[in-house]
């Protein structure tokens, strides 16, 4: 069946709904809840996390998509200046590419507001989402947290009709990836080996299959049997992605037709005024209400599923919205990780922190292996061990890797002892981008069930969660790595970890949409810096 002959675009009538979910009505004015930065504002109340799709109408060619150079913005009720505290509001209208107005939503528009000011810098991301009013305008809120010039930015992230694209690849053409599994063994002395294809659904139902799935990990995995009767499905010791495959089912399927749209970078759009005079000294902020919040670690809501308030960067330092972040010297971290071991599971996004960390304590001594590999550090003097290991499936990278060097996290937890000190920072995303929703879900499931049984034996343990980040690729990787799946993903996490409130959060969305950097999978300094900020002061609330 040619998918893409059956996307059919629907009549651009007047009034016609396009079908969003979610964000199709204006925020709540105002909850019971007191805002962290502001005593005289209550939270304003946000819809749902996640983005809705929408179905596109009269798309044809590219120039009847969302176009950022015809898209704007412009402040609500702009004033002559402003005070700290008070809200900010635009109005962003999407447009197409003859500079016509669009009537439907489902754009990812990403917002922030900084200020760039010689010695002082500083950056926020929108309180809650850019709202999709489902007409093809979008609402986005800030609440002024320094005073100065603060300059408004709007990215068009991703286009409504790449975004209805990448779910419908997501859902109805999949395996996205596909595997080669290695089985071998020793037999009389010599190798017997054998090549097959893998991957999280059954590749080939006309032939015999072996299923490897382990619920208990959180895995769903199927291999081709191996021809060879000296081999069983026992025998399963190495995978890989295949490289060629990686582009070649799409093309197959048809929808390089319509491949520009998905492959368009993030770009800015035009906003006159673009900018906003905060009243007050340069620099001044809602320092006082900072210092009021809960230590990180000791809120009562450690998790925002709906980001009704955004965190800040003043200069170089992260203010999240719900606690305060203690800051540490080199001396104060050795002291804080003393006699403790230290996890970080996950993909190369949390290895990021544990390289920045292992350097704090050992400098220059520290050297990057393979960022697959199991790695650690232990500095004797303070008695600390500090470990990474990769999550294991899926890799996307185009080399074999032997399943007996790779850990599943869940059985990683199950190992940790009672009477251990233990800290464990996990954090995936990233890899599991075009997969299904599902397999994401039942990964991180599994992670949290093990985590709840390390508490239930090991009180004193200390375990947290590290979101994903917010990304710009653009070209053919786009089509599996994009900031829609990113979110699909963040969105299903949030949801999961609702429900174990001692397993705590480190909003690093929030933090990669407010940094004044483009946004990367791999944010640069001070990023992962204020993560172990957080970390450090979740571990060691009252070690400084």
């Amino acid at each position: 069946m040619n998918l893409l002959a059956a996307v059919k675009p629907l009549s651009n009538q007047k009034g016609m709904k396009s079908c969003n979910l979610y964000n199709t009505s204006p925020a709540e004015p105002e909850t019971s809840h007191n805002h962290p930065f502001c005593a005289n504002r209550k939270l304003r109340n946000f819809p749902h996390f996640s983005y809705p799709p929408a179905t596109p109408r009269q798309w044809i060619t590219h120039m009847d998509t969302t176009n950022s150079t015809f898209s704007r913005f412009t402040i609500v009720n702009d004033k002559e200046s402003y005070s700290v505290c008070d809200q900010l509001e635009l109005l962003i209208e999407a447009r197409n590419g003859y500079d016509e107005p669009k009537t439907y939503g489902g754009d990812l528009f990403r917002s922030k507001i900084f200020t760039q000011n010689g010695s002082f810098i500083a950056g926020s991301g929108t309180d809650g989402e850019v709202l999709d009013l489902g007409n093809g305008s979008y609402s986005a809120f800030f609440t002024l947290k320094w005073a100065g010039t603060i300059r408004i930015n709007v990215t068009l992230v991703v286009p409504s009709e790449a975004v209805f694209e990448l779910q419908n690849l997501k859902e109805t053409l999949q395996p996205r990836e596909n595997y080669l599994g290695k089985f071998s063994k020793k037999i009389g002395g010599k190798d017997v080996a054998e090549e097959v294809r893998c991957g999280h659904v059954p590749v080939d139902r006309l032939t015999s299959i072996c299923n490897l799935s382990n619920p208990y990990v959180g895995l769903t995995w199927y291999c081709q049997k191996p021809n060879s009767s000296l081999l069983s499905c026992a025998d399963w010791t190495a995978f890989k992605t295949l490289e060629w495959q990686f582009n070649k089912r799409i093309e197959d399927e048809g929808y390089s037709r319509r491949s520009s749209v998905v492959h368009r970078r993030a770009a800015p759009i035009v906003g006159h005024p673009n900018h906003v005079t905060v009243n007050g000294e340069s620099g001044d902020f809602i320092n006082e209400q900072v210092d009021r919040l809960p230590v990180c670690g000791q809120q009562h809501d450690r998790l925002q599923v709906i980001p009704w308030v955004a965190g800040f960067y003043r200069n170089k330092l992260w203010f999240p919205p719900t606690c305060k972040a203690n800051h540490f010297t080199k001396d104060e971290v050795q002291k804080c990780l003393a006699n403790k071991k230290i996890y970080f599971y996950g993909d190369s996004t949390i290895r990021q922190v544990y390289s920045k960390l292992a350097k704090t304590l050992i400098g220059a001594k520290y050297r990057e292996a393979h960022w697959i590999a199991p790695v650690g550090i232990f500095v004797s003097e303070y008695d600390i061990h500090l470990n990474y290991s990769f999550h294991n499936i899926p890799i996307r990278n185009f080399q074999w890797y032997k399943l007996a060097t790779l850990r599943f996290i869940t059985n990683e937890l199950d190992r940790i002892g009672s009477n251990e000190t233990v800290v464990v920072v996990i954090c995936l995303w990233s890899h599991f981008q075009p997969l299904y929703r599902s397999f994401y879900k039942q990964r991180i499931k599994s992670i949290t069930d093990a985590a709840r049984r390390l508490l239930n034996r090991n009180p004193t343990a200390v375990v947290m969660f590290k979101g994903g980040n917010t990304q710009n690729p653009y070209g053919p990787r786009a089509q599996y790595l994009n900031e829609h799946y990113a979110r699909d993903n963040e969105e299903a996490l949030r949801r999961i970890l609702k429900s174990y409130p001692k397993i705590h959060f480190l909003d690093a969305w929030d933090m990669s949409k407010g940094q004044l950097a483009l946004a990367d999978t791999h944010p640069p300094e001070p990023h992962a810096s204020n993560l172990i900020d957080q970390i450090l002061t979740i571990a060691c609330p009252r070690s400084v």
